[in-house]
């Protein structure tokens, strides 16, 4: 990508350099601009003493090095003694370059307009050299290279200054005198601090007369200054080189976001809080948040767009080329009605890899009805470019509304962002504990599973010891030793077809399973030192016991097959009627007897498989109270981790009314699931042939609301809550009988278990003032709405006219401070017309769509660039009334 003008953006600036009007080539004009460029410095200003003398010079200067392909912008000053302070407070004047008719601020524009009225005339530099010098001097030499000081009137200068269009910068005249940051202590008669140099009207000229506050470095104790003056005067600091030697250029400078011209400067005045940085590293090194960089398309020429009822075609308003660029902080994209401000958005969102193909149809956006085949989506894709983050978030037109109307979707909004926000601060995260909660429900589950099976394996058990049981006493009634032969052969023949029926299952099982671990390990990708060459010898290993395995089963079934096991039962079974029928015995009793003796060897082989069985899991459910005690932790975990994310995010808004009251969170367990299922478990366990009703079980359990809790300490207290019952009827007397079964109230138990600790019981009240959401206005909900999606996360969101249903009030005291405080930790795209959220949120990139015939050009600006402000001030809703209240902000 080509690199998209990207709005205002950090540079360093340096506001009050010495070139003491000198032809000393050491510190020449010349030298003055290559090391400042050399040092990275972007804006600079000369600020010799009482002269401009070598203003002329350094326009020519800067003039040819960006021809050369340099980048170095100049602003014209001057640096005046005052009349404040015992040893002066000075003042700074720097100047746009063109006055407001057009006029050049040159050296001599700079002398008629301020230095001669102010005093640095002829005969004052006579006046002076004569003090500073003595006799026989070249007073006018030092005056001319910025070593005379001419002290003027404070209050005067300032406002000739300011009538000139310039701004003024103040400080104390010395490096070794920090600022006063306590205004107790300024009148007292210490000339150490800039508030005390000023004297008794230090209040009146601070607000009245100064735009800018210089500060000496970027220690902790200027930035203590730095903020004293915001708070205390809503004026911003400026650190500087003040240099009158080469090598200190470069050394000390600001941070100051804006284009590289003096309305860029002026934005610090309008902006102190969010336009102007002292510090030694690029701010923005520090917006480590992930970004969209910039939007390229190339759409053809002739790309038309299709009124689907009428099939009529019209010119796209975008086709062709475009390179859009996207700020790290607060995009705005503007426009008239038909621009293509929306499609922008919508390109942006065709090319997230996270994207819903069917939502740009379903929302009728302009894309869908390009003409474009076969498939319209993946075209535009291939005439786009953009990197979009998968975590990008989407907001279009209506959507807000549509979380608004539906409390339900609201509430999930909600929940989504708290899990974003647990990601932003220390601990664990939603989606962490998330997932440690569900291994604990599936190991929880296995208990419950293994308990379900023991159950299952017991009764099985019991059915077939008292099948046992009945048949040995139906067999044994004949005592004969012939008799007992043939049982022994049957017995031992059925035992060898059950094992030959396990083997050939196991067989299956354990071929089943070797070919998934063939396959888990075929898709390792491991490096040499993470075991990577072992892999290969471990599927040859695999593959060579799998052959071995075959060969061993193929041996087995051959043998087994050789001794026909299963003629050898038919034929003893049939010796066996022989035997019987000889002893007397009626068809229907040898036929019984037979399959008796048969079905005796397959019972006690089931009972033996039934107990192996059952042992693992006697095994597994030998720690049900570690995994149970594991599940509850994991759950109170998450209890707690999503309580302190609510008063988080409750915190981040506090402080932003919604008509007149704060949003507010809490975590509230809500049992009806777990009542339900509860219910539902007795209604299906219980024996009788009563149906029972689910409105007769509540009664019994939970017409006291504090029941559940009790039940959930301590399962063995349902008999105590039945019997307290004021409930009578026979679903008490069921109730009270089901419960007496050891086996029933584990099965309870676990259940109770499972549904008291599930984190979906876990729900997020969300309140505005007293209100919960149903009780709100469908204005408010969108205001909670738009609040909640700005503040939780950190990644870029893209939202469609998020004015929308909001009134001015609430975009005003809301939104706006919303957005400017949230735009230095992600990055903000906003379609929008309403200039109080492009101006007062002060947008560090303005992408302008103006319609031009059959298509709309795309404009690249800033607040700052007055070259465009016609373009688009007609655009905004409230555009001139938005640019006033920003000034009226500062007084300004």
């Amino acid at each position: 990508m080509s690199g998209a003008y990207k709005g205002s953006i950090w540079r360093k600036w340096d506001l009050h350099i010495h070139s003491n009007a000198s032809p000393d080539s050491n510190l020449s004009p010349s030298s003055i601009v290559d090391k400042l460029i050399d040092s990275g410095i972007s804006v600079f200003s000369i600020t010799d003493h009482s002269t401009s003398n070598n203003i002329d010079e350094f326009y020519e200067i800067v003039d040819q090095k960006n021809k050369n392909g340099k980048e170095i912008h100049f602003l014209p000053g001057v640096e005046l003694k005052t009349d404040k302070g015992d040893k002066s407070v000075h003042l700074i004047g720097v100047f746009p370059n063109f006055t407001k008719n057009g006029q050049k601020v040159t050296k001599k524009y700079l002398y008629d307009e301020l230095l001669s009225q102010i005093g640095c005339t002829e005969a004052k530099i006579k006046e002076i050299g004569k003090e500073q010098l003595g006799d026989g001097k070249e007073e006018s030499e030092y005056f001319e290279r910025g070593q005379l000081e001419v002290t003027c009137n404070f209050e005067n200068t300032a406002k000739l200054i300011r009538d000139i269009g310039g701004i003024t910068i103040v400080h104390a005249g010395s490096k070794e005198r920090g600022i006063e940051t306590e205004m107790d202590h300024a009148d007292n008669d210490d000339p150490n601090t800039l508030l005390n140099s000023l004297g008794h009207k230090k209040k009146e000229l601070m607000n009245n007369y100064i735009d800018v506050c210089e500060l000496t470095n970027w220690n902790e104790k200027n930035q203590e200054q730095r903020r004293f003056y915001l708070s205390e005067f809503k004026k911003p600091s400026v650190v500087c080189s003040d240099s009158h030697k080469l090598e200190n250029l470069g050394e000390r400078y600001s941070w100051i976001k804006g284009d590289p011209s003096f309305e860029g400067l002026r934005q610090i005045k309008l902006e102190p809080e969010l336009r102007v940085s002292l510090q030694k590293d690029n701010p923005s090194e520090s917006e480590t948040f992930i970004k969209i960089n910039e939007l390229e398309i190339d759409f053809p020429e002739d790309l038309m767009i299709i009124d689907h009822e009428s099939q009529e075609k019209s010119p796209f308003c975008l086709s062709g080329k475009y390179n859009i660029g996207i700020s790290n902080n607060l995009t705005c994209i503007i426009g008239g009605r038909g621009s293509g401000k929306t499609s922008i958005a919508h390109i942006l969102y065709n090319l997230w890899p996270e994207k819903d193909k069917a939502k740009l149809t379903n929302i009728e956006s302009p894309l869908a009805s390009l003409d474009f085949h076969p498939n319209r989506l993946s075209k535009i894709s291939e005439h786009t470019i953009a990197k979009v983050p998968n975590s990008t978030e989407f907001f279009f037109q209506n959507e807000i509304e549509l979380f608004a109307k539906n409390i339900n979707k609201m509430s999930q909004l909600i929940r989504l962002r708290l899990v974003k926000l647990s990601g932003l601060e220390d601990g664990s995260t939603l989606t962490d504990l998330e997932t440690e909660w569900l291994s604990a429900s599936q190991s929880l589950e296995g208990i419950t599973n293994a308990y379900e099976g023991i159950v299952s394996y017991d009764s099985m058990i019991k059915n077939h010891e008292e099948e046992l049981s009945t048949l040995k006493l139906q067999t044994e009634v004949i005592k004969s030793e012939d008799y007992k032969k043939y049982q022994s052969t049957i017995s031992e023949l059925t035992g060898k077809i059950a094992k030959h029926k396990t083997y050939i299952s196991e067989v299956n099982n354990l071929k089943s399973q070797i070919e998934e671990l063939t396959s888990m390990v075929e898709i390792l990708d491991w490096l040499p030192d993470q075991g990577g060459s072992l892999l290969p010898e471990l599927l040859d290993q695999i593959k060579s016991f799998k052959a071995k395995i075959n060969a061993a089963v193929d041996t087995y079934k051959t043998k087994y097959s050789e001794e026909d096991n299963e003629s050898k039962l038919e034929s003893a079974k049939s010796e066996l009627r022989g035997y019987l029928s000889k002893r007397g015995i009626s068809d229907e009793n040898i036929h019984e007897i037979a399959n008796a003796n048969q079905r005796i060897s397959e019972l006690e082989g089931l009972i033996k498989s039934a107990k192996d069985e059952k042992a693992p899991l006697e095994k597994v459910y030998e720690n049900h109270v570690t995994i149970e005690g594991e599940y509850k932790e994991a759950y109170n975990k998450y209890k707690e981790r999503i309580n302190k994310v609510s008063l988080s995010l409750q915190e981040m808004l506090k402080g932003l009314k919604i008509s007149d009251k704060e949003i507010s969170f809490s975590a509230l367990i809500d049992y009806s699931i777990l009542k339900n299922e509860l219910i539902e478990f007795i209604k299906e366990s219980t024996s009788s042939e009563v149906s029972l009703r689910t409105d007769a079980i509540s009664s019994l359990l939970f017409a006291d609301e504090k029941n559940i809790e009790l039940l959930i300490e301590d399962i063995n207290k349902i008999a105590e809550v039945v019997d307290k019952s004021p409930y009578k009827g026979k679903h008490k007397q069921i109730v009270q009988e089901s419960i007496a079964d050891t086996v029933f109230m584990n099965q309870i138990r676990l259940g109770l278990i499972q549904h008291a600790y599930d984190i979906k019981n876990i729900r997020i009240q969300t309140k505005l003032g007293k209100n919960s959401l149903r009780n709100t206005s469908f204005g408010e909900r969108c205001g909670i709405v738009i609040s909640i999606i700005i503040v939780a996360g950190t990644n870029p969101i893209v939202i469609d006219q998020p004015e929308d249903h909001l009134d001015g009030k609430f975009i005003s005291e809301v939104l706006v401070p919303l957005i400017r405080n949230q735009k230095l930790n992600r990055q903000i795209i906003l379609v929008t017309r309403d200039a109080n959220i492009v101006i007062g949120s002060d947008a560090e990139l303005m992408q302008i769509l103006d319609s031009s015939k059959n298509r709309s050009d795309v404009i690249a600006s800033s607040i700052e660039n007055l070259n465009y402000r016609e373009k688009y001030i007609w655009i905004l809703d409230g555009g001139i009334y938005a640019f006033t209240k920003r000034e009226k902000k500062y007084d300004i």
